[in-house]
């Protein structure tokens, strides 16, 4: 293990911002990523429980990493996802319209819905047309593109488009950004913030307790198991794909070799003088097929017939 653990972790990402000791971290984190600034900057926040729970019996339950609400009464859902997951989109829309419809209680009035922002961390190329490090998302007028609906947005924060290196990162998102792809590479870089410092502090291996440590390398271990069986289904899965490439290859092989061959036997009927009934009741041709191949065969006898005579005269001459 290297000195500063992975924050893309699950665990390691809780530690970093889902505890009340480090809610000045998850502040700055909001702030710098979706750019709220001035009475839009978050000030203080308030931890929710991060349970998603489903309405009825039989809904999905979900847990999301962070869930939190400003001083606004504003909520943010924060998600880390290190992997190509199934239908992430759908997903990401479902737990942003649960939190927002699950604010009200019976009676409740509609005034009381506040509005919410999931923000995904992601570490594969999910909008591969979109060359920025955070994508936002609103629901906007298609003419106007104002934004008369506010109280659902969404952003992605891309870490496959974070800096590379410390002194490519100019401004604060950029920063969080860098320490979330790189914070586990065993160096910290020398950013002054020091709300960062912290975090390396918290990433830092020897600051966890043993059990904190063995919940840790219990969650790498399990999302390992995960991502080596999802490679073994797609394994199992492009193996039976091929295999029945072959298989339907090899029947559509056999069913042209077959309607070939019958196509070859109908011109010669035809070329004897046997009628398009009597062709298609013998080689189980359709009317249309044997019509179309009486066709060729005409165009060919008589480009065949013209080609003799054309020669005759030639020879005459």
């Amino acid at each position: 293990m290297n000195r500063y653990l992975d924050p893309k972790n699950d665990i390691a990402f809780k530690k970093v911002f889902g505890t009340e000791a480090h809610k000045p971290l998850l502040i700055e984190f909001l702030n710098a990523t979706l750019r709220l600034e001035d009475k839009n900057a978050i000030t203080d926040l308030t931890y929710l429980t991060p349970d998603q729970t489903p309405f009825v019996y039989g809904e999905k339950y979900s847990i999301v990493d962070v869930k939190c609400r400003d001083q606004e009464g504003h909520q943010f859902i924060v998600e880390m996802q290190n992997k190509t997951v199934p239908e992430f989109m759908k997903r990401t829309q479902h737990y942003a319209a649960h939190s927002y419809a699950s604010q009200l209680r019976k009676g409740d009035p509609y005034s009381k819905l506040k509005p919410i922002v999931l923000l995904a961390i992601v570490n594969h190329n999910l909008f591969p047309d979109d060359q920025d490090l955070v994508s936002q998302y609103k629901i906007l007028n298609i003419r106007t593109l104002k934004q008369d609906l506010k109280d659902i947005s969404f952003a992605f924060v891309n870490l496959l488009r974070a800096p590379e290196k410390p002194e490519d990162c100019h401004t604060m998102r950029e920063k969080w950004a860098y320490v979330l792809k790189h914070a586990d590479e065993d160096k910290a870089p020398a950013f002054q913030d020091k709300n960062i410092v912290e975090a390396y502090n918290t990433l830092e291996q020897f600051n966890w307790s043993t059990d904190e440590y063995d919940y840790y390398v219990q969650s790498l271990l399990r999302q390992q198991t995960e991502t080596l069986t999802e490679e073994e289904k797609y394994k199992e899965g492009e193996e039976k794909g091929r295999k029945k490439g072959r298989e339907e290859g090899e029947k559509v092989g056999l069913e042209k070799g077959e309607k070939k061959a019958k196509l070859e036997i109908a011109q010669t009927m035809l070329a004897d003088g046997l009628s398009v009934d009597k062709v298609e009741k013998m080689t189980g041709l359709t009317k249309e097929e044997i019509r179309e191949k009486l066709v060729r065969w005409r165009k060919m006898r008589y480009k065949e017939t013209n080609f003799l005579n054309v020669k005759r005269r030639m020879e005459q001459n």
